[in-house]
């Protein structure tokens, strides 16, 4: 008679699957990270400008007009480099959110609506940038969550 504890669950990903799935996610926040840093520093004088048109951020425009794809330069170095995966994958789930909260402050607000996402992210409605966001903050808690059982 067998139990009911014994029994797998219904979807069961080896490590190896768990492995290569966590390795895809990275890669799509080192692309999507590298892509946006270097449109936004191609771009900068725009960048910089967009930053300033916002209330909230522009006090600071100047500085995190160079702080931002710093930050998302060396996120993307965090995850390419396997011991600070872990780290990287924390860290892009942290501005993902941050960046979805400016986005939802910003369409509150009702000021003027300036992106500095740089390139084809650039053309997206706000509420398309949105869903965009949520759905790599839900692929950084997948990967956490797969990294997290081994």
């Amino acid at each position: 008679m067998e139990t009911t504890l014994r029994k797998q669950p219904r979807l069961y990903l080896s490590e190896k699957t768990k492995e290569i799935i966590v390795d895809c996610i990275c890669y799509a926040f080192i692309i999507l990270f590298v892509y946006t840093a270097s449109s936004k520093l191609q771009d900068y004088a725009v960048f910089q400008r967009g930053l300033s048109h916002s209330v909230l951020l522009k006090p600071y425009s100047v500085m995190l007009a160079w702080l931002i794809p710093a930050v998302e330069i060396l996120i993307s170095m965090l995850l390419i480099i396997p011991k600070t995966r872990r780290y990287g994958l924390v860290s892009s789930l942290l501005i993902m959110i941050a960046f979805t909260s400016y986005l939802i402050y910003m369409i509150s607000y009702g000021g003027p609506k300036t992106c500095g996402c740089g390139g084809v992210i650039q053309s997206l409605t706000w509420v398309q940038h949105i869903w965009f966001n949520i759905s790599f903050i839900f692929l950084a808690g997948i990967a956490l969550m797969f990294i997290r059982r081994k």
